[in-house]
């Protein structure tokens, strides 16, 4: 158990639409799924200078932070998500006090309210998460939908959660095989972590200097098409030659919405614009 604060520092200056979102997560558990939910990312950045004024409040009451978040402030990668799930994490709500400090670790506070081991883990994954994590978990999600049993794909392999085929330990998935939405999860932020995201920062360098939407746009590309298959492609080559980036996804994304048999497939034409509009987001 985190130590109490011995008086509570208020804040009922928060707006009622912040105090609202924060519930929703609070309320969550701190769910994947409502972190990284759309609606709550675009209130989130609409109210971004509230939260960052908050956020600084909390620093000012003395509130102490972890390593991993002292590291995030100094590279730069504290994003609004971040500061939110700190919010969420260190405020107790109520009616009468608006909101009120009751952690002293933001972003890891285990409360007074005993939040699941769970969700302590998962807001130490989130305070560690790079920029563009939030955004490409999300559209990766959005397009590959979750199965909690192995099946066998479009392709023929052997598949489970959110479009995973191999396990941490490099097991390959089996028929028979069964994960929870949480493992699921794990195992999808595991491989972008371990393959996708380092393999598309090794292809295109360039993209270290990208905003945190447009280096999501080309990790969920990449999942999708697979690392190999980006760094043959004419989109990297452009890309190394110094072509505009904009001009290159929206001509170079598009192309690569066909199936096996040479087929247009609706649902890869959806994520090509998906991923275009992200990256020009």
């Amino acid at each position: 158990m985190v130590p109490m604060t011995p008086a509570a520092s208020a804040y009922p200056e928060l707006s009622e639409e912040l105090l609202a979102l924060i519930q929703r997560i609070q309320a969550s558990a701190f769910e994947p799924q409502i972190l990284l939910d759309s609606p709550v990312l675009q209130q989130a950045e609409a109210l971004q200078g509230e939260i960052s004024q908050a956020y600084r409040q909390l620093l000012s009451d003395g509130v102490s932070l972890s390593d991993d978040q002292l590291e995030s402030i100094a590279a730069g990668r504290l994003d609004i998500p971040t500061m939110l799930i700190a919010l969420a994490s260190t405020l107790t709500i109520s009616a009468s006090d608006g909101a009120a400090l009751v952690g002293t670790s933001i972003g890891i506070a285990a409360m007074g309210s005993a939040l699941p081991t769970q969700a302590i883990e998962r807001v130490q994954e989130v305070a560690r998460d790079e920029p563009w994590m939030h955004h490409a978990l999300a559209i990766i999600k959005e397009f590959e939908g979750l199965e909690l049993e192995a099946y066998v794909d479009a392709v023929g392999v052997v598949t489970i959660g959110w479009g995973t085929t191999l396990y941490n330990d490099g097991r390959p998935v089996k028929l028979g095989d069964r994960v929870t939405p949480h493992q699921a999860d794990q195992l999808l932020r595991a491989q972008v972590q371990r393959d996708y995201a380092p393999g598309m920062f090794n292809a295109l360098p360039m993209a270290r200097s990208f905003t945190a939407r447009q280096q999501a746009a080309l990790v969920s590309f990449t999942y999708n098409v697979g690392v190999e298959a980006l760094n043959q492609s004419t989109l990297r080559k452009r890309l190394i030659a110094g072509d505009d980036p904009g001009l290159v996804i929206r001509q170079e994304l598009p192309r690569w919405r066909f199936g096996d048999e040479g087929n247009i497939l609706a649902g890869l034409e959806r994520r090509r614009a998906a991923e275009v509009n992200l990256f020009q987001s």
